[in-house]
C-alpha cells in the first residue's frame, strides 16, 4: 500500500523525514501482543547501555554496567562448552571500553588455564605502542623468577598498612594450620601476631638493636643505574632504606620501588622471629595440635619445609606487574587439586595473586598516620585515582577454592567491603554449590545452563539463585549452548529493594573478537598456529574471514573423520589437520593483506 517510490525513499538512512507508512487499524490482540508486556524490554537504563545482547527473537537489549550502582557482585553458573569463558570476556572488554573514561579502568582476572589471554591481546593491540605494558596476561610458576613477597609493604612504609597485615596474618594462619584441620590451631594463632610485629622492625631502619638490610651494589641493576643517572651520593654503610628515600626524593619512583623488595623482611625473617624470647615467652611450651611439640618448633619446621616447596612466597619479589591495568593471571601451574596439601597450596597462591593484583585497592584513604610524612603526599594522590577509577575482580573457575575456606573468607570479605571502595566482583564456576552462602550476598546471577535436562539439577539452581517456575523451565529447554545465532544465557538482576528481574539474553559477539575469546581446545590450537606466524590481529581477521562463526571444529571434525575412514590414526591426523588449516588461513591472511 502507498507510494512505492516514497516507500523506498524512506529506507535510505537520511534521505527522508517523512512517514511512508500507511495508517491503519489493527486488532486488539495483534496490538497487545506487540507490547512488551509479552516481548523482552531492555532493563537498561535509556541513556547508559554498556553493552548489546539481544533476545531470543532478535530484539536489541542493552545491559549496563551500573545498573546496581557504584557496586556488582556477580555469580556466572555455566558447564563446560556453554559460552562461560566468552560471556565472560565479553563484559569485561565492555567494562574497558566503557564512555566517559580517560584511561583504562583496572581489571584483575584469576583463572586457570589460558582463556583470558585473548582477552588481554585483544585490548593491548588495540592500544598504542607506547601503552601496551597497560594490559598484559602472566602464567604463573612455582620458581623463585616469580617470587611474590607477601611482605611487601606501600613505598615508603617501614611497616604494613592494616588490610595488608590483615592478608599476612590470614596468609600464615592458612600455611601453619595442619592439613584437614578446620582453624588454626591454639597456640599458632598467639604466634602469629607478636612475629609479624617483629619481621617488620627487625628491618626498620634508625633503631637500635635492629638489623636492617644493608645497600648491595649490583643486586638490582635498574636501581644502580638510577642511583648514576641521578648522580645521588649514598651515605657510608647505605642501607637499603637509604636507597629507597634518596630515590624517591628525586623522583626516581620505579626504582625506588624495586629497592623496596630488597628493604622489607621476607617469611623466612619469621624463622628467627619466632625463636626470639619475645615469641617463645609469649606461648611458652603450648603444643602443637595433639603431639607433643612445642608451637614454635613447629612453626620453623612448616615454614622450613614450606620454603622449599613454595620457592615463590620466601624470597624477595621479583614479579611485577608495573604498570599493567588490565591483567590476567593464570594459575595453572601453581593451584593443583587432589589431594588435601593440594588444596591448601591452591589456597595459598589464589591469595597470593589477589593480593599482588589488587592490594592497593583495598586501603582506606584514612590510613595516613601509618605512612611517613615524606610519602604522604605522593601516595593521597595515588590512592585518590585509586579510588575514582572503576574496578573489576574476577575469579574464573571459582570451582577450585571450594575446599579452600580461607579463599572463601577472603572473597566473602570483599564482597562485604566492595561497595565503599567501588570493586565490582565476579565469580565463575561450573556448579552451582561452589558458590555456598556467597549468593547471598550476589546483586546479580548468569546461568548459562545445566548438565542435560535433569530436572533435580535445574531444582538446585533454583534453590542457589532463587528461580521462579519459569526460569526453572527456561534452564532446562532454553539455554542450549552457543550457536550461530550466539550463546542464550539467564540474567537474573536483584534491587536493594529485593526486587528480581529475569531475563534470557542471547550473547552474540563478532567472528574475531568470538576468535579472541574462544577456549575449545582445538580452536585454541589453531588460533595458537596462526598467531605465531602472522599476529594476533592479522591472525584473527584471517580466522573471522574464514571461519565466521568463531570455530573452526566442525571442519576439523570433518576431516578427521575422512581420515579416519582412510585409517589414519587420530591423534597423528588431528595436529595434521590443524597444521594444515593454519597455512590455509595464513594463506588467506596473504591474499587479504594484497588487497
Amino acid at each position: 500500500m502507498g507510494d512505492t517510490l516514497e516507500a523506498f525513499a524512506g529506507s535510505v538512512p537520511g534521505f527522508s523525514l517523512g512517514g511512508t507508512g500507511e495508517p491503519a487499524l489493527a486488532p486488539l490482540a495483534s496490538v497487545l501482543g506487540m507490547l512488551p508486556l509479552f516481548r523482552p524490554a531492555s532493563a537498561a537504563r535509556p541513556e547508559r547501555s554498556d553493552y548489546l545482547f539481544r533476545s531470543e527473537d532478535g530484539k536489541p537489549l542493552g545491559y549496563s554496567l551500573e545498573e546496581s550502582g557504584d557496586f556488582g557482585f556477580d555469580l556466572v553458573h555455566g558447564i563446560p562448552g556453554r559460552g562461560k569463558s566468552v560471556l565472560l570476556g565479553s563484559l569485561s572488554m565492555a567494562f574497558c571500553l566503557q564512555g566517559g573514561a580517560r584511561r583504562l579502568p583496572l581489571l584483575a582476572t584469576m583463572d586457570v588455564g589460558p582463556s583470558a589471554s585473548g582477552l588481554i591481546s585483544l585490548i593491548r593491540e588495540a592500544l598504542p605502542a607506547e601503552r601496551r605494558h597497560e594490559a598484559g596476561w602472566f602464567a604463573l610458576q612455582m620458581t623463585p623468577e616469580h617470587a611474590v613477597n607477601p611482605c611487601d609493604t606501600q613505598l615508603g612504609c617501614r611497616y604494613p598498612l592494616p588490610s595488608e597485615r590483615a592478608f599476612l596474618s590470614n596468609l600464615l594462619g592458612l600455611m601453619l594450620t595442619p592439613v584437614g584441620a578446620e582453624g588454626v590451631p591454639d597456640g599458632v594463632a598467639q604466634t602469629i601476631s607478636p612475629m609479624i610485629d617483629l619481621i617488620y622492625r627487625m628491618c626498620e631502619d634508625g633503631k637500635a638493636g635492629v638489623a636492617p638490610h644493608a645497600y648491595s651494589r649490583y643486586a638490582d641493576r635498574q636501581v644502580d643505574a638510577a642511583l648514576e643517572r641521578r648522580s645521588i651520593n649514598l651515605p657510608e654503610n647505605p642501607l637499603w632504606w637509604d636507597v629507597v628515600d634518596l630515590l624517591f626524593d628525586a623522583g626516581e619512583i620505579d626504582a625506588a620501588a624495586r629497592a623496596q623488595r630488597y628493604a622489607v623482611p621476607t617469611l623466612k625473617h619469621c624463622l628467627q622471629a619466632v625463636r626470639s624470647e619475645e615469641v617463645q615467652d609469649l606461648v611458652g611450651r603450648t603444643a602443637y595440635g595433639s603431639g607433643n611439640e612445642p608451637v614454635t618448633d613447629a612453626v620453623v619446621r612448616i615454614l622450613t619445609a614450606l620454603s622449599g616447596e613454595w620457592p615463590i612466597l620466601f624470597a624477595p619479589t621479583a614479579f611485577d606487574l608495573g604498570q599493567v591495568r588490565v591483567a590476567a593471571v593464570d594459575l595453572g601451574a601453581v593451584a593443583p587439586q587432589g589431594s588435601p596439601e593440594n588444596d591448601r597450596q591452591t589456597a595459598a597462591m589464589y591469595m597470593l595473586t589477589r593480593h599482588m593484583l589488587t592490594r592497593h585497592w583495598w586501603i582506606d584513604p584514612d590510613v595516613a598516620p601509618g605512612i611517613p610524612e615524606r610519602y604522604r603526599r605522593w601516595h593521597a594522590e595515588r590512592l585518590r585515582e585509586i579510588r575514582e577509577t572503576p574496578k573489576r575482580l574476577v575469579y574464573d573457575e571459582f570451582h577450585r577454592t571450594k575446599a579452600a575456606v580461607s579463599v572463601v573468607a577472603l572473597v566473602d570479605r570483599d564482597a562485604r567491603e566492595a561497595r565503599k571502595l567501588g570493586v565490582r566482583l565476579m565469580l565463575a564456576s561450573q556448579k552451582d554449590s561452589d558458590f555456598g552462602e556467597l549468593a547471598d550476598l550476589a546483586t546479580g546471577f548468569w546461568v548459562l545452563g545445566a548438565g542435560g535436562l535433569k530436572e533435580d539439577e535445574s531444582r538446585n539452581l533454583a534453590r542457589t539463585f532463587g528461580l521462579g517456575e519459569a526460569a526453572v523451565e527456561a534452564v532446562r529447554f532454553r539455554l542450549t549452548g552457543p550457536s550461530s545465532t550466539g550463546a542464550p544465557a539467564l540474567r537474573i538482576a536483584v534491587d536493594d529493594d529485593g526486587s528480581r528481574l529475569e531475563q534470557i539474553l542471547v550473547n552474540s559477539v563478532g567472528p574475531a573478537e568470538l576468535w579472541a575469546l574462544n577456549t575449545a581446545p582445538r580452536d585454541v590450537a589453531l588460533r595458537t598456529r596462526v598467531q605465531e606466524r602472522i599476529g594476533a590481529v592479522a591472525g584473527r581477521a584471517a580466522l573471522a574471514q574464514g571461519f565466521p562463526s568463531g570455530s573452526a571444529k566442525d571442519r576439523i571434525a570433518a576431516e578427521l573423520d575422512a581420515l579416519e575412514r582412510r585409517g589414519a590414526k587420530s591423534s597423528d591426523s588431528e595436529a595434521d589437520v590443524v597444521d594444515a588449516l593454519a597455512e590455509e588461513m595464513v594463506r588467506m591472511a596473504g591474499a587479504l593483506s594484497g588487497r
